[in-house]
């Protein structure tokens, strides 16, 4: 809406009262911001600011040939079960560690409506409140930036309002970086890096939705990440050099019962060592 015609259909009113406006439309999930005197649907501002389309990203570290990168997914800060505490401790361990990156799988938030009553295990409601408490509540460590993907949880708010909520949070926290929907890849020190968020339910075994979608893939992947299944698993040398499904930091809901899963909450943090001339991995998992 143009200053123009808000002056026009509101006259004389002044700034407090048109945020004041946008902060409940936002509240109602309507996706609203204030720039340079407009009001703009989030899809539109982040539209002419920042490309949807992602090319790999590339980073050296300080250390190339020995450096380390946590792993995690599935955090869904929103919800009633978040693990916010378990998140932190983990993140405290990377600090400890001087671990520089952590990769995220996807489903920062608990987004909207992906479930029927959805709403009623959920502490914010609506892309406001999520964006708000994602900002104030997800980790921030000074030396440390995520880096990560939409999931569907995310990605529910682009369907439902036609808003990245992702997008919109890097705009608000530099320490995130966003690679991409579903998929992205980032190299670090020259190794492959794919993060990757499916869709659908678990299979009766846990690897073969894994082993399905590795079978998909270029050959060049070092290290393939997949979200969204709240599972740990760990595969050597199956179209890749190491894959693996990070848990997540949401605990136990009434769909997670209804689907007879068990969610696992913890991470892993990857050792990387190519002082030798060839790729070491080590593994470790942080189970909290």
């Amino acid at each position: 809406i143009a200053k123009e015609l808000i002056m026009e259909i509101y006259p004389g009113i002044q700034l407090p009262e048109i945020m004041e406006m946008i902060q409940k439309a936002n509240k109602d999930s309507i996706p609203l911001c204030y720039d340079n005197g407009n009001i703009l649907l989030y899809r539109d501002y982040i539209a002419t600011n920042i490309s949807s389309k992602q090319n790999p990203l590339n980073i050296l570290t300080d250390n190339p040939k020995k450096f380390s990168i946590g792993i995690i997914s599935d955090t869904h800060l929103g919800s009633k079960a978040f693990k916010g505490k378990e998140l932190n401790t983990f993140y405290d361990y990377l600090e400890k560690n001087n671990i520089q990156y952590c990769l995220h799988a996807g489903d920062w938030v608990d987004g909207m409506g992906v479930y029927s009553g959805q709403e009623f295990e959920q502490d914010c409601i609506g892309f406001g409140k999520q964006v708000d408490f994602f900002v104030d509540n997800y980790p921030r460590r000074k030396n440390i930036k995520t880096i990560g993907i939409s999931g569907n949880h995310d990605y529910s708010f682009i369907t439902k309002a036609g808003v990245d909520i992702l997008q919109h949070i890097t705009l608000k926290r530099e320490d995130i970086i966003n690679i991409g929907v579903y998929q992205g890849i980032v190299n670090i020190n020259n190794v492959k890096f794919m993060l990757h968020h499916p869709d659908g339910g678990n299979s009766y075994a846990l690897s073969y939705k894994l082993q399905k979608i590795l079978e998909t893939l270029e050959n060049n992947i070092n290290v393939f990440i997949m979200g969204h299944y709240h599972q740990n698993i760990l595969l050597h040398g199956y179209k890749s050099d190491i894959a693996l499904m990070p848990g997540s930091f949401q605990g136990e809901t009434s769909f997670s019962i209804r689907k007879g899963l068990k969610n696992v909450i913890g991470g892993f943090i990857l050792d990387i060592d190519r002082s030798s001339g060839r790729i070491e991995y080590t593994t470790r998992w942080i189970k909290l």
